[in-house]
């Protein structure tokens, strides 16, 4: 007997000029690991719109995580 498994890949984008500009002003100041996890963020954030509040606040997540 086969089991199939269903995988769902989530992804970013489609962005506009403005998310990535805002995602750019964020991301160059987070370590490696923490842009990572900065990027999930955002994947996970974009069902429910990504304006530039919610792109900080991945941003600051990110940032704790990796400082604690």
């Amino acid at each position: 007997m086969s089991t199939s498994t269903l995988i769902h890949e989530m992804t970013l984008g489609p962005l506009t000029a403005a998310q990535r500009t805002a995602i750019m002003l964020h991301a160059p100041a987070l370590s490696p690991e923490a842009r990572q996890l900065f990027r999930r963020l955002l994947i996970l954030a974009q069902e429910r719109g990504l304006d530039a509040d919610k792109i900080a606040h991945a941003a600051a997540q990110a940032r704790a995580h990796f400082e604690s």
